[in-house]
């Protein structure tokens, strides 16, 4: 009839439309209802006056609408995450390279109190070699003071005959006394003075050696960071890599 052909007409016509837009993708939709390429749209608009075929192929189109706009939106999606990963990226690497610089501040202020202790120690070193050596000295001369003493004692001893003799060793002997008595109180003075010091530099040790640990953990620290860093800089590349296949 005039109006099944027009219907027919209309159909083929809206199929052409169809088919036009989906032409990419019709070659594959099965063996049994591919639609050669090649063939101008036209003519194929023109074959399709079967109202079953055309349906067919507005079906297929749809369904190819409906496939690429969920691909793209798959895809903005994907874009949308691969954004978000790289601002989680760039956050977490900015907040990692803050705690890098303060651990290597910790590291080089735990470095230049290393260096201080160690000039402290050698200073300290020093002061304690010349009490050590005072302290020597005064016991060298007490231990000479007293063989004095005791040669003195016995020549007092040999020459208490003679009065005068003896009256004028007594005199040489108080004076000998009391140069004894003045040496013993330096030597006090000099065995305190390098007990002290043995002390403190016992503890400038101690304190070194604390320092010491607190470096080690600190270049650890720093290490440890430090390979994160890389990590995540490698990450972050391959996000981006990424990003730039999805935008293309």
């Amino acid at each position: 009839s005039v109006l099944g052909a027009g219907l027919a007409s209309h159909h083929t016509v809206q199929a052409s439309e169809d088919i036009t837009e989906m032409m990419p993708i019709l070659s594959g939709v099965g063996k049994a209802n591919a639609i050669d390429t090649n063939i101008p749209v036209e003519t194929l608009a023109a074959k399709l006056t079967n109202p079953t075929a055309i349906k067919k192929a507005l079906e297929v189109g749809r369904q190819y609408k409906q496939y690429y706009k969920e691909y793209e939106e798959e895809l903005g999606r994907k874009l949308e995450e691969n954004k978000n990963l790289e601002k989680e990226l760039a956050d977490k690497k900015l907040s990692l390279e803050a705690a890098i610089d303060a651990a290597s501040k910790d590291y080089n202020r735990a470095n230049a109190l290393e260096k201080e202790l160690a000039d402290k120690k050698l200073s300290l070193e020093a002061a304690i070699d010349a009490a050590s050596r005072d302290y020597n000295r005064a016991n060298a001369l007490e231990k000479e003071l007293a063989d004095k003493k005791l040669s003195l004692e016995a020549a007092i001893d040999a020459a208490s005959k003679d009065y005068n003799r003896a009256n004028a060793l007594e005199k040489e002997l108080a004076e000998l006394t009391k140069e004894q008595e003045i040496n013993r109180n330096l030597l006090g003075n000099a065995k305190l003075e390098l007990d002290k010091l043995s002390a403190e530099n016992a503890e400038l040790t101690k304190e070194q050696e604390i320092n010491r640990n607190l470096l080690g953990n600190a270049k650890l620290e720093l290490d440890k960071l430090s390979a994160e860093n890389a990590e995540l800089t490698k990450e972050q590349e391959i996000n981006r890599n990424l990003s730039r296949k999805c935008e293309t």
